[in-house]
């Protein structure tokens, strides 16, 4: 589940008085590889392609007033995404919780048209990751199933300035997630 972060500011001359995300869901499809550096710490370089489609729902209140009209925005675009989380494993067992930390950078490769001329966004992204996990080694092969959650924060304004009403009411626009996955790997 990903979600926009945006920071609503009055602009004057429009009739938008405030703005608010929807949830969405992603889908990643990548490789991962993990590179033992100590006991308990790894390096898990991965690479993902990301499509994902969010909604911005903008609220307007017609000059008179009245009755707030509700105006949604698609976001959907297709993403390349680099991660390099460290993995601290909390035990040498079988079974062993790990937390993984570190960044990623995402480049936006393709944007909606219709989208990107009411709010055109930045094709650089820097995140931060954090998560949480377990390593459980699978009977007598040599296949561990990871599980793990992980929380995403955008840590750059991804809004470009479209010199629009939609763009000029958000002082800020970031992306924040949360993730599950499960990775299969071979020890």
């Amino acid at each position: 589940v990903s979600q926009l972060n945006p920071t609503y500011t009055d602009a004057g001359n429009t009739n938008i008085v405030g703005v608010n995300p929807k949830n969405i869901i992603k889908l990643d499809l990548g490789i991962i590889y993990q590179v033992g550096i100590g006991k308990n710490v790894s390096v898990r370089p991965s690479t993902l392609i990301t499509m994902e489609g969010g909604e911005l729902v903008y609220q307007r209140r017609i000059v008179t007033g009245g009755q707030i009209i509700l105006d949604p925005v698609k976001l959907k675009n297709t993403s390349v995404t680099v991660a390099l989380p460290v993995i601290i494993r909390l035990s040498n067992k079988n079974i062993a919780p790990f937390i993984s930390l570190g960044p990623s950078f995402s480049y936006i490769i393709r944007q909606d048209a219709v989208t990107a001329t009411r709010i055109p966004i930045k094709k650089s992204i820097l995140m931060g990751d954090a998560g949480i996990g377990i390593d459980i080694g699978l009977a007598k092969s040599r296949l561990v199933l990871s599980p793990e959650i992980k929380y995403t924060q955008g840590l750059n304004n991804i809004r470009d300035d479209g010199k629009n009403e939609y763009t000029n009411t958000l002082s800020s626009l970031k992306k924040q997630g949360i993730t599950f996955s499960i990775y299969l790997r071979g020890r």
